[in-house]
């Protein structure tokens, strides 16, 4: 399972638009956006929509809730797969926006956790006025790097939020990142940050998930389990 974002672009189905945010680790990732039905956000977006969801009904926000779904883990782990795959099984519009950035020179420092936040900052209400019920927010966010500025948008959001930790082993991290189409570029970056897998362990309130043995439709169905669990029929479609 890997990440598979192109670098440098925020695309929503209704377009592309440039962006970069992201956490504070060695190993640049994407930033990109994703929105589940047609009609996407206006600000940043561009061209045409894709045809994947075009005729999907999807029902009203129950209770004009905003839910932020926050799927972290290192680098390489499956994240903005995960995030773009789960957009399309919720029953409410629901939107990906990958938070990771594409920067040089790349420092991890307070500045680029300000870049991150300010990024979302300014995404995330433009999602929730198209009517998106749930934005799926995925990118290295840990204690003590990105989480604290994230919580702060959430906060003044006034939106819920959940966490959901990817890990995995250090033989298939690696071999996720080695086999990964997309990040030829950033392979060895991506092999030095391995050890955030760790860090991941040490996220408060993020609900972990072991994807070691799992591919990736098995680690969507884990995260699905747990939403349904949680929100019930009026958010989520049947399991699959």
């Amino acid at each position: 399972m890997t990440d598979r974002a192109t670098p440098g672009t925020m695309t929503a189905r209704t377009g592309t638009a440039a962006g970069a945010a992201g956490p504070g680790t060695g190993a640049p990732g994407t930033a990109a956006g994703t929105a589940a039905s047609a009609g996407a956000p206006g600000t940043a977006v561009g061209t045409g929509p894709s045809t994947t969801d075009i005729g999907r009904q999807r029902t009203a926000v129950p209770e004009d809730r905003f839910r932020l779904v926050v799927v972290t883990g290192a680098p390489g782990v499956g994240k903005t797969r995960l995030a773009q795959s789960l957009v399309a099984r919720y029953a409410v519009p629901a939107a990906a926006v990958d938070c990771d950035p594409v920067v040089h020179p790349w420092e991890s420092s307070e500045k680029l956790y300000a870049l991150m936040a300010s990024t979302l900052r300014a995404t995330l209400p433009v999602y929730r006025a198209w009517g998106a019920g749930v934005v799926v927010v995925s990118g290295v966010v840990l204690a003590g790097r990105a989480l604290e500025p994230f919580q702060e948008v959430f906060d003044a959001l006034g939106a819920e939020s959940v966490i959901y930790g990817l890990r995995a082993g250090p033989d298939a991290l690696a071999a996720r990142i080695r086999k990964d189409p997309g990040g030829e570029h950033f392979i060895e970056g991506r092999l030095a940050e391995t050890h955030l897998d760790e860090e991941v362990a040490l996220v408060p309130g993020a609900r972990q998930i072991d994807t070691t043995g799992l591919g990736p439709e098995e680690a969507v169905e884990a995260v699905l389990a747990m939403e349904r669990a949680e929100l019930g029929p009026a958010w989520l479609g049947p399991a699959h």
